[in-house]
């Protein structure tokens, strides 16, 4: 369920590094999110990403 506000915390202990990004599609459909207005543009990086399973797999090695 998505909420009218939400709070997010970053804890940053080293400079950015680009090869440890994580991303999950938008729509990937175990996440089921009902987005309330269509999704119209997506980035390169989001339209490649893929779902929370492929992440978690990945991560898990």
């Amino acid at each position: 369920m998505l909420t009218e506000y939400a709070d997010v915390c970053y804890r940053i202990d080293r400079p950015h590094d680009p090869a440890e990004d994580l991303a999950v599609r938008y729509d990937d459909p175990d996440l089921a999110i009902e987005w309330p207005l269509p999704v119209t543009l997506l980035s390169a990086r989001d339209a490649a990403a893929g779902t929370w399973a492929d992440l978690v797999a990945s991560v898990r090695g």
